[in-house]
């Protein structure tokens, strides 16, 4: 999130527009098809899939709220 708005991390950024602000987000790596998608975890609403991944390098997906003073926990915390 940055100033109150979603963006993906693409050149150009993409904007991205979640019906409900995500507080889980869920990430599916298919090294199959060679893309990554991030999900909102507590209403499964997709958010954004990178694809075209060269998966055979390491892959290191992540999702960065942005916000100073934000916190992440992992589900098993």
């Amino acid at each position: 999130m940055y100033m109150d708005r979603y963006y993906a991390f693409t050149n150009p950024d993409t904007l991205l527009n979640p019906r409900a602000h995500p507080e889980r987000i869920g990430v599916y790596l298919n090294c199959d098809e060679g893309c990554v998608s991030f999900y909102n975890a507590v209403n499964f609403e997709h958010l954004f899939t990178f694809k075209s991944l060269q998966v055979h390098d390491k892959i290191f997906p992540f999702f960065c709220v942005g916000a100073v003073g934000t916190e992440l926990r992992l589900d098993d915390e």
